[in-house]
């Protein structure tokens, strides 16, 4: 939308407080004749005469008083707005505790969130303790959590930040001499790399139905980067998530399967206490969060 403000306000206001064309311009670092033009260019816009000229004084038109009244006024609020956006800036200040998933998630994705989030208020101290043990938050002080999948707590407000999906991996090397893998029930002839998760479960785009698959593994590691590694070692089949894959899909290191049935995928949420949200600092970080891109 066009602004309807007309340039020039704040040098009509300097002239009639001052009385003098020259005046203004001194105190402008401008001439007098730049001063002038920039009155005339106002007076063209607003589309009425708001000085009397002549060669030895200078005064508003009634018009001109009406418009001087009324401009100050407006230029008074936007100089109270501009002070209370840099009071707000300035009142961001104080420690922020925060327990987040880690692995590559955390050091990739969540860690250079936070750091733009400290440069853009100095004042912010971060606490920041990346564990996938579930934390509570009451208990252990924590302002906020970042967690993967559902949440159990109904006490507490959960913010959805994004949704990943995930694949099952594995390198061509297992592919070479693993038996055939058409749909989940197939995955136990498999040699299968877990996390902590006890069961896979997925869903059948065309149809829905939906299969749930309990996990025997040969390799069980919390570590995504240890699964990663072992699946492109090619010790077996591995369950990842999207933001995790890119490179070794693109080097061909590991290979999508059985993309005729879809992983559920993993929904990323923001937890906090609701008596947390009244802390500005707190405030703050939970805007910034819901609109930061989580994909790596």
């Amino acid at each position: 939308m066009q602004s309807t403000i007309p340039a020039g306000i704040a040098e009509f206001l300097l002239v009639a407080r001052l009385g003098s064309f020259s005046k203004a311009a001194l105190q402008l670092n401008c001439s007098r004749a730049r001063m002038s033009q920039i009155i005339s260019a106002l007076e063209k816009q607003v589309g009425v005469q708001l000085l009397h000229r002549s060669t030895r004084s200078l005064s508003l038109t009634a018009a001109g008083e009406v418009f001087f009244e009324r401009s100050s006024r407006g230029v008074e609020q936007l100089e109270f707005a501009v002070e209370s956006a840099r009071d707000s800036q300035q009142a961001i200040t104080g420690v922020i505790r925060i327990n987040s998933v880690g692995g590559f998630f955390g050091e990739r994705i969540i860690a250079p969130l936070l750091t733009r989030f400290m440069q853009r208020y100095p004042g912010i101290k971060l606490n920041l303790s990346f564990s996938s043990v579930r934390v509570d938050l009451i208990d252990e002080q924590y302002d906020l959590v970042l967690r993967m999948g559902p949440m159990e707590d109904s006490s507490l407000i959960a913010r959805k930040l994004c949704v990943y999906n995930n694949y099952l991996v594995a390198s061509p090397s297992y592919l070479s001499e693993a038996p055939a893998l058409h749909s989940p029930s197939d995955l136990s002839k498999h040699a299968l790399i877990n996390g902590s998760i006890a069961s896979w479960q997925f869903v059948h785009p065309s149809s829905g139905k939906k299969a749930e698959v309990s996990i025997e593994s040969v390799l069980q590691c919390a570590n995504g980067f240890v699964a990663l590694r072992a699946a492109v070692a090619g010790l077996g089949i591995s369950r990842q998530p999207s933001y995790y894959l890119q490179r070794e899909l693109n080097q061909g290191s590991l290979v999508v399967l059985m993309e005729q049935w879809q992983l559920l995928p993993t929904t990323l949420s923001l937890v906090y206490p609701k008596s947390r949200y009244a802390q500005p600092r707190i405030q703050a970080l939970v805007e910034y969060l819901l609109t930061a891109d989580y994909q790596g």
